[in-house]
């Protein structure tokens, strides 16, 4: 039986006592390994657990998938390490090209392998690539609950949600994945920076009750990639995650400056995507000028720790400034600085005037992007923002306060 430990977890303790039987040839090329449903009676396992296993041995090379017959194991050789960002063979899918302009350097320090798309679906009905792919059972924070409503049209979709910020207690999210069925797949969806809010997902705590309750993970990084971690892989990176989640989602635009996104896991699960997602299988590689600009800037942001360091240090000093002057704003960790207002007009008049009058754009965020009543100006300073760019911002801004006689923080 195996034994939950901090070093590893089930998953990773099943795989990997497989993966040794096969290198030390204990079983033998071709044979079967048991199915699904014994193997998890064998090691009182979830069903879900036994998958995610089989799931890296196949990532591995080290079984096959046979249709309608099970798991076998492969005429096992070593296999040559993930090829590093410098133009190498790509490991990577886009479309139907099996090489996007290099863009294998984007997997490498995520996952074993990416899935790259350039748009998503037009139409705005298909806001998660895949992400309808794994019925019955959902649990979604609620901000992602839109996104989850609009991938499928199943009437056996039961979703569970929780407000965000919601501790992970026996009163929440351990007590939502006990009341689902034990032997049904169940993911947990979140991210990792809530654009909003700019708070950060304490994603170890998720994967831990996920584990416990044999849930995969789907974690949205699009805020995160670039701007943190060692070499801008993200929070999943910075806070050593990355290898427990089932897959992470990211986006060429944003810290990168281009456009298109990903979803990085393994390569039986970005396959099992491109196969069966709709909202993928009729998508268009991206242009190969557009994967050239991505690859040159995940290439510069994995080697180039500047820009980030600049991005935290002009968010701390927009704060320290917003504070002097006593606009409220949203305490977080991240380089997200909500300046709130609490008014859906006033909001958007603000906005306008700074544009109008100051010179300065700031998006104003109202309902239903936001709950009624926490109406904000969601602000994120660049790396590149000056001294003399935040002077006039704070100016502007007690400008429109007085104007408006808004209130001040404490």
């Amino acid at each position: 039986m195996l034994m939950r430990s901090a070093a590893q977890s089930l998953t990773e303790q099943l795989a990997e006592r497989f993966a040794a039987r096969i290198r030390d040839r204990l079983l033998a090329p071709g044979s079967r390994l048991p199915s699904v449903r014994q193997c998890a009676s064998l090691h009182q396992l979830s069903p879900s657990t036994v998958v995610a296993a089989y799931d890296q041995l196949l990532a591995q090379g080290l079984i096959e998938a046979r249709p309608q017959r099970g798991f076998f194991v492969r005429d096992w050789t070593p296999k040559p390490a993930l090829p590093a960002a410098d133009g190498s063979p790509s490991a990577i899918e886009a479309g139907v090209s099996r090489r996007p302009a290099g863009l294998e350097g984007l997997a490498a320090p995520i996952k074993a392998t990416a899935l790259i798309r350039g748009m998503f679906h037009p139409t705005g009905s298909k806001p998660q690539p895949g992400m309808g792919v794994f019925p019955p059972d959902w649990l979604a924070t609620n901000f992602m609950t839109a996104a989850v409503r609009k991938v499928t049209s199943s009437a056996a979709l039961q979703e569970s949600s929780l407000k965000y910020g919601e501790p992970l207690g026996d009163s929440d999210l351990r007590r939502v994945l006990s009341e689902l069925d034990p032997r049904a797949p169940k993911l947990v969806a979140f991210e990792s920076v809530y654009s909003m809010d700019g708070d950060i997902a304490p994603i170890h705590d998720i994967c831990d009750v996920a584990e416990e309750f044999g849930a995969m993970t789907y974690c949205d990084e699009v805020h995160g990639v670039g701007l943190y971690g060692p070499t801008g892989g993200g929070v999943t990176e910075r806070d050593g995650a990355s290898h427990r989640l089932t897959v992470i989602e990211g986006t060429l635009a944003k810290a990168f400056g281009v456009i298109g996104g990903y979803i990085a896991g393994t390569h039986a699960m970005c396959d099992f995507v491109r196969s069966f997602a709709s909202g993928f299988i009729f998508s268009t590689a991206l242009p190969p000028a557009v994967a050239a600009g991505a690859r040159a800037a995940i290439q510069h942001l994995r080697a180039s720790n500047v820009e980030r360091t600049l991005l935290h240090e002009r968010a701390a000093t927009l704060r320290r400034r917003l504070d002097a002057v006593g606009v409220p704003h949203l305490q977080n960790d991240s380089h997200i600085v909500p300046v709130m207002v609490y008014d859906p007009v006033i909001c958007k008049n603000i906005s306008d005037l700074l544009l109008d009058e100051h010179g300065v754009y700031v998006q104003p965020i109202n309902y239903p992007t936001v709950p009624r009543g926490t109406e904000r100006l969601r602000i994120t300073p660049s790396p590149v923002h000056s001294d003399a760019d935040m002077d006039h911002l704070v100016a502007s801004l007690e400008d429109v306060w007085a104007r408006f006689s808004l209130r001040r923080a404490a």
